[in-house]
């Protein structure tokens, strides 16, 4: 058993919604080693009809989205391993690449391989890559947070033009906080991102817990409000572009682009079973 080698044309090799979506548009056989499903925070484009629309509030307005991408993403997910496109599903622990064959090594130690012609690449976490021509460091910055003395629970998106604190996602007491980034390994003090949270916090009209009244003209009954305090958590990095790679002539690097994922949604079909999914 363990000198069988599996044999397919096509592959690709990648767990993003892009990887996921290329792969059901051309049905061609997935394969993965590590995760990567979007974020709550994360939405299809509104023109994509087959998930119905959300609103939500940013920056005190209603705001219309696409439906959620991580939910789209599970759907595709279980209709791909139905239809025997995702033939390892979440069992891989590494992967290896040697010319036109991967080594795949599961949970359990079990290696299992495949030989393919050509490779579509969404995903860098193989070993056994070309050489890299250009280092690449895009990507984004996930600081979770919590308010610990917010005085008022609420669902909210605060987004600005800029790419240091580009949106703020609050819900209750917790926070999302995304910043762009052109190098993941440029270090972003949380100081800096806690007083820019805190600052746009306050121009949105949140406030501490309540403190009793002013003493000054009782009377008028002004409410006096604590201090906002914000607590970070932990922080997720979240690398958005592959390095450039050397040529070579089976490998096809594909770029996680905005571009590719509405011509992908446009040539999305719902098959049979995508209908059950979502009736």
């Amino acid at each position: 058993m363990r000198n069988i080698v599996h044999n397919y044309d096509q592959v690709v090799f990648g767990s993003s919604i892009h990887a996921l979506l290329y792969a059901y548009v051309n049905q061609i056989p997935l394969f993965y080693s590590s995760f990567q499903a979007p974020k709550e925070t994360d939405y299809l484009p509104t023109s994509f009809s087959f998930v119905p629309p959300v609103t939500l509030t940013r920056n005190e307005e209603p705001y219309i989205v696409g439906g959620s991408s991580l939910e789209f993403w599970q759907k595709m997910s279980i209709i791909l391993s139905i239809d025997g496109l995702m033939p390892l599903s979440n069992n891989v622990v590494s992967a290896r690449i040697d010319e036109d064959t991967v080594k795949f090594t599961t949970k359990n130690s079990k290696v299992i391989k495949i030989k393919f012609n050509h490779m579509f690449l969404f995903d860098e976490n193989i070993e056994g890559l070309p050489r890299i021509k250009r280092t690449i460091k895009e990507g984004i910055v996930y600081d979770y947070a919590k308010f610990d003395n917010v005085n008022q629970y609420r669902q909210f998106l605060i987004e600005t033009d800029e790419d240091f604190v580009n949106q703020i996602w609050i819900d209750g007491n917790k926070l999302t906080i995304i910043s762009k980034t052109k190098d993941i390994a440029e270090d972003i003090p949380d100081y800096m991102i806690r007083f820019r949270v805190l600052d746009l916090a306050t121009h949105w009209g949140y406030k501490g817990k309540q403190n009793g009244i002013y003493h000054y003209k009782k009377e008028l009954k002004i409410q006096r409000f604590k201090k906002l305090n914000l607590k970070m958590n932990n922080r997720e990095i979240v690398k958005t572009k592959m390095h450039i790679y050397a040529p070579q002539s089976n490998l096809t690097f594909v770029q996680p682009t905005d571009t590719l994922l509405n011509d992908l949604l446009n040539s999305f079909k719902p098959t049979r079973l995508w209908n059950l999914l979502t009736s």
